[in-house]
């Protein structure tokens, strides 16, 4: 983010429809669509009209998503997990099973058999 937003200044200074006056709401619209995927999406929404206030946001919102990717495979960084030491070294005894029918196979007492 941050060499995108100089270069952007950069050029911005020689587009003749800046040389009167700034326009930032505009400037703001054509820095958030150069911007990732990752970060308009959470850019945008604030509809953020100054362009250093854009910029600082948008750093900080770059420097999160890089932060959370750098976490993933660390499968301690998700917070407190639960652990079920109760049943630690004990025989967890298997699902019931439904007896057999009794009866040879025959139907319950009134249901009909119309096979």
């Amino acid at each position: 983010v941050g060499e995108y937003a100089a270069k952007f200044e950069s050029l911005s200074r020689h587009f003749r429809f800046f040389r009167e006056e700034i326009d930032e709401p505009f400037m703001c619209h054509r820095f958030q669509d150069g911007l990732k995927y990752e970060i308009q999406d959470s850019v945008l929404p604030l509809g953020i009209q100054r362009f250093q206030a854009l910029v600082e946001k948008c750093r900080k919102v770059e420097d999160m998503k890089n932060k959370r990717a750098s976490r993933v495979g660390n499968f301690n960084s998700g917070g407190p997990s639960r652990v079920n030491y109760q049943n630690k070294g004990k025989q967890v005894a298997k699902p019931y099973n439904r007896p057999q029918n009794n009866n040879g196979g025959q139907s319950r007492p009134g249901n009909q058999n119309f096979g």
